[in-house]
Protein backbone atom coordinates (compact mmCIF):
# COMPACT_ATOMS: atom_id res chain seq x y z
CA UNK A 1 0.00 0.00 0.00
CA UNK A 2 1.27 3.55 -0.94
CA UNK A 3 2.11 6.04 1.65
CA UNK A 4 -0.86 8.24 0.48
CA UNK A 5 -3.15 5.69 0.66
CA UNK A 6 -2.22 4.63 3.89
CA UNK A 7 -2.57 7.98 4.94
CA UNK A 8 -6.19 8.81 3.66
CA UNK A 9 -7.33 5.40 5.34
CA UNK A 10 -5.97 6.48 8.42
CA UNK A 11 -8.12 9.83 7.98
CA UNK A 12 -10.67 8.75 6.62
CA UNK A 13 -12.03 5.58 6.85
CA UNK A 14 -11.95 4.45 10.84
CA UNK A 15 -14.30 4.17 13.68
CA UNK A 16 -15.93 7.47 14.27
CA UNK A 17 -16.55 8.72 10.66
CA UNK A 18 -18.85 6.19 10.10
CA UNK A 19 -21.17 6.65 13.41
CA UNK A 20 -20.96 10.36 12.83
CA UNK A 21 -22.75 10.02 9.46
CA UNK A 22 -25.36 7.76 10.55
CA UNK A 23 -25.89 10.24 13.52
CA UNK A 24 -25.98 12.87 11.00
CA UNK A 25 -28.76 10.64 9.01
CA UNK A 26 -30.89 9.70 11.79
CA UNK A 27 -30.91 13.21 12.76
CA UNK A 28 -31.44 14.57 9.47
CA UNK A 29 -34.40 11.94 9.14
CA UNK A 30 -36.56 13.10 12.15
CA UNK A 31 -35.45 16.70 11.68
CA UNK A 32 -37.35 16.34 7.86
CA UNK A 33 -40.43 14.20 9.30
CA UNK A 34 -43.63 15.74 8.02
CA UNK A 35 -46.16 15.75 10.96
CA UNK A 36 -49.06 15.96 9.41
CA UNK A 37 -48.33 12.82 6.79
CA UNK A 38 -46.44 10.62 9.96
CA UNK A 39 -48.81 11.81 13.32
CA UNK A 40 -47.22 14.20 15.83
CA UNK A 41 -46.27 10.91 18.16
CA UNK A 42 -43.18 8.80 17.22
CA UNK A 43 -45.26 6.00 17.53
CA UNK A 44 -43.87 2.45 17.20
CA UNK A 45 -45.11 -0.21 14.74
CA UNK A 46 -44.21 -3.07 17.09
CA UNK A 47 -47.26 -5.07 18.55
CA UNK A 48 -45.28 -8.01 20.17
CA UNK A 49 -46.89 -11.19 18.24
CA UNK A 50 -44.20 -14.05 16.80
CA UNK A 51 -45.15 -15.77 13.81
CA UNK A 52 -44.68 -19.21 13.86
CA UNK A 53 -44.36 -20.23 17.16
Amino acid sequence: MTRSRRRVRHLFANRTNPHAALVRLVNATSAARDAAWRGGGAACASDSKRFGS
